[in-house]
């Protein structure tokens, strides 16, 4: 099954209820591929996923998670994946001063995540993106070396759950024409 780009990105929900059916190796493979192939500053592919199926290992990454809603989908839901990014190489150029270099990995990395979010609904899974955790727990748990650090947890699997439509501010308000505040004609 396939879907209209702006459909999936319009019709998307967080989902935090999960069936337990299990997402075939396949499908796994084409959303890890939608992550990968998320454009980046200077082509620098910071972003890294690593796909989680063992339910002892979700059950310990789950216990990482403060206080957070999207508790039971991690745990529950077939699939969790831990984005990282390589620190260094997102933002940084030869010849440009230490003071205007940054780190762009937030950005390249939330790149990443939305190819893999929309994939995954194209496909007929629900996701969440989780951010509130413990990412250095979650970074000894997964053995991430040194130079990487964990950005946020998605936990993708069939919805258990439909969620109603999130309300919008209207479009004037959001988007311009020219300068901010010049409305864009309809």
């Amino acid at each position: 099954m396939t879907m209209d780009i702006f459909k999936a990105i319009s019709s998307r929900r967080s989902i935090r209820h999960f069936k337990s059916d299990p997402i075939s190796r396949e499908n796994i493979l084409r959303i890890l591929e939608a992550g990968r192939w998320a454009p980046s500053w200077k082509n620098s592919q910071c972003p890294r996923f690593v796909a989680i199926d063992d339910k002892a290992v979700k059950q310990h990454i789950s216990q990482t998670l403060m206080q957070n809603r999207a508790y039971d989908g991690a745990l529950t839901a077939p699939l969790l994946i831990v984005v990282c990014a390589e620190l260094g190489q997102s933002g940084y150029s030869a010849g440009v001063p230490a003071t205007d270099k940054g780190d762009w990995y937030m950005f390249d990395t939330a790149l990443a995540v939305q190819n893999i979010l929309l994939e995954a609904w194209s496909l007929g899974f629900g996701s969440v993106v989780i951010g509130y955790f413990n990412a250095s727990a979650v970074a000894s748990i997964i053995d991430l070396p040194e130079g990487f650090t964990v950005v946020n947890l998605i936990a993708i699997g069939r919805p258990d759950e439909t969620p109603g439509i999130p309300s919008r501010k209207p479009f004037e308000q959001v988007c311009f024409l020219n300068r901010f505040g010049n409305q864009y004609p309809s």
